[in-house]
C-alpha cells in the first residue's frame, strides 16, 4: 500500500492541469525532455528552446538528434534505442548545437516512468551542460601529456650522464649499467603509462598484467619456441602512484632471474600467477628450470634490498623469499589501496 505520503503526492501532481506542469518545468535551471513508450520526443521544456535557438515542435518524434554534432548521431541513436528496448536508464554524452551555431557538451540523463504493474509508460530526462567541465579536462590533459614528455626527457639525459660519466674500462661500469638498466625499466613503465587524452580527458589507470608484459619483455628470449613467461590469474588495474614501485620490483627480479635463475637457462620459465582478494593483491613469482639453488645467499644484494624496500615501504606490502632448491619463489602482497 501506498504510504500517506506518497498518496498525498499522487493527489497533488493529478490535480495539476498540463499547463501548471509545464509551467513548473519551465522554471527549472536545467534542459527537462519527455518522450512517448516509443522514444518518439514530444516535449522540451524553455530552457532546451532557449539553448537550441528553435521553435516549439522543431526537435518532436526522432528531430532531436538533427541538434547534435553529425559525428556523435549514430552511437547516440544506438544508445537512445537500446535503452527505450531493455528499459535501462539512459545516460551519455554528446555535443549539441547551441543557438549561436557552436557544439557544447551535454550530459543526457533519462528514466522510464512505469504504472503499478511495472510497464513503461513513457520516458522523462535532462540535459546537463558539462561543456566547461570539458574543456577543463582538455587542458589539464594537454598539461599533463607535456609533464609526461618531460619526464620522459629526463629519464634519457639522466642515463646518458650516467654513461658518459663512467669509461666502459672503470671498475665502476658495472654500477652504472646496473643503475642505467634501473633507469630504462622505470622508462618502459612510464611510456606505458603516460596519459592519454581524448574525448574523456585523462585515461589515468592501467593494468597489472600490462605492465609485467612491458617490464619482462627484454628479459625474455625471443627465438626460443617455448613459453618462458606464463602471467595468469585476476588482472588489476593499477595507477601512476604505484608503477615506479612496481617497476622496480619486477625488474630486480627479472634481472636476478637472468644472472642466477631460470632465464640464465635456456629452457628456465617463470610464472606469474595474480589473485586479487579484495583486500589485497597477491603477486606469486615462481621459477623453474634454472640451476638447482643448493642453498640461501648468506648476503642480500643491492637489488634485493632495492625489491624489499619498494614493496614494503613504497606499496606498504610484503615481499616473502623462499629459496627453494627447484627454483626461486617470492610471495608479494599488496593492499587493493596501494594499487591506486
Amino acid at each position: 500500500m501506498p504510504s500517506s505520503r506518497e498518496q498525498d503526492h499522487s493527489r497533488f501532481l493529478l490535480g495539476l492541469d498540463d499547463g501548471r506542469i509545464r509551467g513548473i518545468l519551465d522554471t527549472l535551471p536545467q534542459m527537462v525532455w519527455s518522450t512517448t513508450l516509443a522514444g518518439m520526443a514530444d516535449f522540451f521544456n524553455r530552457q532546451w528552446y532557449e539553448f537550441t535557438g528553435l521553435s516549439h515542435g522543431d526537435t518532436d518524434g526522432e528531430a532531436w538528434i538533427d541538434v547534435l554534432h553529425p559525428e556523435d548521431r549514430p552511437h547516440i541513436a544506438a544508445a537512445w534505442r537500446e535503452s527505450v528496448t531493455s528499459g535501462q536508464p539512459y545516460e551519455v554524452e554528446y555535443r549539441m548545437r547551441h543557438h549561436d551555431g557552436e557544439y557544447r557538451w551535454m550530459l543526457a540523463r533519462g528514466v522510464a516512468l512505469r504504472d503499478s504493474e511495472g510497464a513503461i509508460e513513457r520516458w522523462f530526462g535532462t540535459c546537463t551542460n558539462v561543456d566547461q567541465q570539458k574543456c577543463t579536462e582538455e587542458r589539464l590533459g594537454l598539461i599533463a601529456l607535456e609533464l609526461s614528455h618531460r619526464i620522459k626527457n629526463i629519464f634519457s639525459v639522466v642515463g646518458s650522464i650516467i654513461s658518459l660519466s663512467v669509461p666502459r674500462r672503470s671498475e665502476f661500469r658495472p654500477l652504472a649499467e646496473s643503475i642505467m638498466a634501473r633507469i630504462t625499466a622505470l622508462a618502459r613503465a612510464h611510456d606505458h603509462f603516460r596519459p592519454d587524452v581524448g574525448d574523456n580527458g585523462i585515461a589515468g589507470a592501467r593494468d597489472l598484467k600490462g605492465l609485467i608484459a612491458v617490464i619482462m619483455a627484454p628479459y625474455q628470449n625471443s627465438g626460443s619456441s617455448e613459453q618462458r613467461l606464463l602471467v595468469e590469474g585476476d588482472d588489476v588495474d593499477i595507477g601512476t602512484s604505484a608503477t615506479t614501485a612496481l617497476a622496480l620490483l619486477l625488474h630486480e627480479l627479472a634481472t636476478n632471474s637472468v644472472k642466477y635463475g631460470a632465464f640464465s637457462n635456456a629452457g628456465g620459465q617463470i610464472s606469474i600467477a595474480l589473485e586479487n582478494r579484495g583486500g589485497i593483491v597477491m603477486i606469486r613469482w615462481r621459477e623453474r628450470g634454472g640451476p638447482a639453488i643448493l642453498e640461501k645467499p648468506e648476503k642480500r644484494s643491492f637489488g634485493t634490498k632495492l625489491a624489499q624496500r619498494a614493496a614494503t615501504a613504497q606499496l606498504r606490502g610484503e615481499i616473502v623469499y623462499r629459496w627453494e632448491r627447484t627454483g626461486l619463489e617470492v610471495d608479494i602482497s599488496i593492499p587493493a589501496e596501494s594499487m591506486g
